[in-house]
């Protein structure tokens, strides 16, 4: 399953010599651009953007080389961390979805019979915050959920991780990171 960041907003929060000497920590591998990486102004520096599709993935579609797989979705575990800097003057809040069986990449696909388009079904997943203050290095509450009806995704859509960050100041040197963990399998 292909899987990858879905860019939207070119302010960087580093240049690049400054990743350059995290690189040189060993934080981050060799080569590593400022368009690899995944900053807070990528995903909402204003806070009135729409959902964002933070990760996407594209389950390979039939073909004459092989059968497509449907990924079967059973648990979504996310862990976030504070880092760069401690949370300033406004709380932090991330919210969390998730959308499955897309057509397209676009969390703004609508269903339609004649273009033959799908839009993605969503599932709320849970919210994250950190406080005023919190420190580099907070961990938020992790969101650990638990399908008792698995999700399908389809072979040939798309399956999005969503994020929405409603509060929050958009500070240079602060980094939310963490991990997507979906628990599934592939038939």
């Amino acid at each position: 399953m292909a899987i990858r960041h879905i860019k939207t907003d070119t302010i960087p929060d580093w240049t690049q010599p400054e990743l350059d000497a995290q690189i040189a920590l060993g934080n981050y591998p060799s080569g590593t651009l400022l368009a690899d990486i995944v900053l807070p102004s990528d995903w909402n520096a204003d806070h009135t953007n729409p959902d964002i599709a933070d990760v996407t993935g594209l389950q390979a579609a039939p073909s004459a080389a092989g059968a497509g797989k449907n990924l079967v979705i059973r648990g979504v575990r996310i862990d976030t961390m504070n880092l760069g800097a401690a949370v300033a003057t406004t709380a932090t809040v991330l919210q969390w979805g998730l959308g499955v069986g897309s057509t397209a990449v676009s969390l703004a696909t609508a269903d339609s019979a004649t273009a033959g388009t799908r839009a993605p079904r969503r599932l709320t997943l849970g919210v994250q915050s950190f406080a005023i203050g919190a420190a580099i290095g907070s961990v938020a509450a992790p969101v650990d959920v638990n399908l008792d009806a698995p999700l399908y995704v389809s072979a040939g859509t798309f399956v999005h991780v969503i994020l929405k960050m409603p509060v929050g100041t958009a500070t240079a040197s602060q980094i939310i990171r963490g991990t997507v963990l979906i628990n599934g399998f592939w038939e």
